[in-house]
């Protein structure tokens, strides 16, 4: 208070930079106040932009070797916007697919993924079972991709040489995932559709970081009956809105959130002045800490427009699924019963571009 009385400021914050050397700056004002238009990736840049700090400091999270985001958050203060906006931020390079799960609405067409869809590989509405179908493909992408990268790289490696046209980083979006993973309430078939597609976000999540197929899982509360924790805990960003409770925003970001009380997003639940504010955690520089971020402006009206005006950029990289092998000895059988089954080569196509 002395310090900020001296420098006739508002407020005084430190930052450790490195040992022996500390930060320190006079606040006039409040930072986050001040709107800055949202910082577009340079071609070659693999990060999806976030916006400024505290500080004046753009934020970003790289791409490489990333085992996921997490981003919760109450609704009407921005998490869908982000994501789009990292939609955006890469849809015009040709070696970037996306995958799109719509857990807002039945119909995807008329959700707000929508307009975005033909850019994606696919877009799936809230039923569980059509995204466990699609969750099915991506786990089988995943499967393919070592021996895929081997054959055309000599490496099992993605990021050594990066994404391709023939190999591109897939991202993963998933908005308002706990429709896809919620088992309340739920028994017999439904529940096990629900395990199983919760089993195969885990695949997505552990596996996916070091084979290009990197998963954004938003929902409100990333408390372990929206999302498994299995999910959760592997995801190494985190990216919380706004909350009505700590306990929303450690589910998000941590249990170390408790401490950190200029960054606890459970203060900042002013609409007026904080739509579009976030916390993050698990970026380069914090070290395990917190910070808050005003997310770059965007063009809400613009933004569906230019993602689906690369609509040509994209590419159905999934590879086609293992045909079945019927024993040669079940089709006499079925044939003398009076039915027949073809017998199937035991092959695998992959799909053309």
């Amino acid at each position: 208070a002395g310090l900020a009385d001296a420098w006739d400021c508002q407020t005084v914050e430190d930052r450790r930079r490195k040992a022996g050397l500390v930060e320190v700056r006079g606040i006039v004002g409040n930072p986050l106040d001040d709107h800055q238009p949202y910082t577009w990736p340079a071609e070659d840049d693999w990060v999806l932009p976030m916006g400024h700090n505290p500080w004046m400091r753009q934020v970003a999270i790289p791409l490489r070797q990333l085992s996921g985001i997490k981003v919760a958050g109450l609704p009407g203060y921005g998490k869908t916007m982000l994501m789009l906006a990292w939609m955006a931020s890469l849809a015009n390079r040709a070696n970037v697919q996306f995958a799109i799960f719509d857990g807002k609405t039945s119909d995807p067409r008329y959700g707000d993924w929508g307009e975005v869809g033909q850019r994606a590989m696919f877009i799936v509405g809230d039923n569980p079972e059509t995204a466990h179908q699609r969750l099915t493909e991506l786990v089988r992408l995943i499967k393919d991709r070592p021996s895929q990268l081997v054959a055309e790289r000599g490496t099992h490696k993605f990021w050594k040489a990066g994404p391709t046209v023939t190999i591109p980083l897939v991202l993963v979006l998933m908005d308002e995932c706990h429709n896809y993973a919620d088992t309340k309430g739920l028994t017999g078939k439904d529940k096990q559709v629900i395990e199983s597609n919760q089993r195969m976000m885990q695949t997505i999540s552990k596996e996916g970081r070091g084979l290009g197929v990197i998963g954004i899982f938003g929902t409100q509360k990333q408390t372990g009956d929206a999302i498994p924790t299995a999910v959760r805990d592997n995801l190494e960003v985190g990216v919380c809105f706004p909350t009505f409770t700590i306990d929303a925003a450690e589910a998000a970001l941590g249990s170390g959130i408790r401490k950190d009380e200029p960054n606890d997003p459970s203060k900042l639940v002013d609409k007026e002045s904080n739509v579009g504010v976030c916390v993050v955690t698990g970026v380069p520089g914090l070290g395990g800490q917190y910070d808050r971020v005003r997310v770059g402006d965007l063009d809400e009206d613009q933004l569906p427009g230019f993602i689906a005006s690369t609509w040509q950029l994209c590419r159905d990289v999934i590879p086609a699924a293992a045909p079945t092998v019927v024993d040669a000895s079940t089709v006499q059988a079925d044939e003398s019963a009076g039915t027949s089954v073809p017998l199937q080569k035991s092959t695998r196509r992959r799909k053309s571009a």
